[in-house]
């Protein structure tokens, strides 16, 4: 028992005492974003192109996402709550909320930072801001990024 307890003082001492080198290394985000798919892609690759979600069942579960519909017919983009259908003609349609999806990836975005410009840049001005600014912004930078636990 001895041992025991010397050890999980000595490890609760150790977790006490150490501190990262650089306190912005660590930064924890305590939101709880979160995102709703329904099926995989790998079904669609196995000829899987019916499913039997609503689209008022994606607009419960975000606001914000892509999919496609039953039968591959034309690409999914849900943006600010509202579902969009592209068909291959290029034309844009709004669906019933009755029609059917056999894929969908969604969330209700949540805006967690928000970057205000002084005015107008060229790519590489914008780009360098937002690396510079917004933490974990998904240009490939070389930042460190947190695990998602799946």
């Amino acid at each position: 028992m001895k041992g025991k307890s010397g050890f999980i003082i000595g490890l609760v001492l150790f977790l006490n005492a150490w501190q990262p080198a650089n306190d912005k290394a660590v930064q924890v985000k305590t939101n709880n974003d979160q995102i709703y798919q329904y099926s995989v892609f790998a079904a669609l690759t196995n000829k899987i192109y019916d499913g039997y979600l609503t689209i008022a069942e994606v607009k419960q579960n975000g606001d914000l996402g892509l999919g496609t519909f039953n039968g591959l017919n034309g690409e999914m983009i849900v943006l600010d709550g509202t579902v969009y259908q592209l068909l291959a003609d290029g034309t844009i349609r709004q669906p019933e909320d009755s029609e059917l999806v056999p894929f969908t990836v969604v969330t209700f975005f949540d805006k967690d930072q928000q970057l205000e410009l002084a005015g107008p840049s060229n790519y590489d001005e914008l780009k360098k801001n937002i690396e510079n600014n917004i933490y974990g912004f998904s240009f490939p930078t070389g930042r460190y990024f947190e695990p998602m636990l799946i």
